[in-house]
């Protein structure tokens, strides 16, 4: 028996669009999912969004010269 024959009764639709679909579905719920925690963490009662203050000082490990050159050290 060839391969061909193997696959003969087997119905391809399925075949290929039942994990298509599955894909699709998972896409669906992990974007609902994402649009509820959004909802409920970033916003309060009043729709109004929820923000925090934040701060950073980047430290660098190169000093310049008065020439612009590089050189290693810590500022």
């Amino acid at each position: 028996m060839s391969i061909k024959d193997e696959f003969a009764g087997l119905d391809m639709g399925s075949l290929l669009g039942g994990p298509l679909s599955a894909a699709a579905d998972a896409s669906s719920q992990l974007a609902n999912s994402t649009a509820k925690f959004i909802d409920e963490v970033g916003f309060n009662e009043k729709r109004k969004k929820h923000t925090a203050a934040s701060s950073y000082q980047k430290h660098s490990v190169m000093k310049m010269t008065k020439t612009g050159k590089r050189y290693g050290g810590r500022t």
